[in-house]
């Protein structure tokens, strides 16, 4: 293994973990989003 090897996986690494947050910060917007159209509605409509 050399130097970019190691700078390739973690770049790869950083990429996966910002894929992560980011992917857990839109389900908590949406889960948010349903809680309030559940309180608003009673039920989901689009879901």
């Amino acid at each position: 293994m050399d130097a970019n090897d190691l700078s390739s996986m973690s770049i790869a690494r950083t990429r996966y973990i910002l894929l992560r947050a980011r992917l857990a910060a839109t389900l908590d917007a949406y889960e948010q989003i349903s809680n309030q159209m559940c309180l608003h509605h009673g039920h989901v409509d689009f879901l």
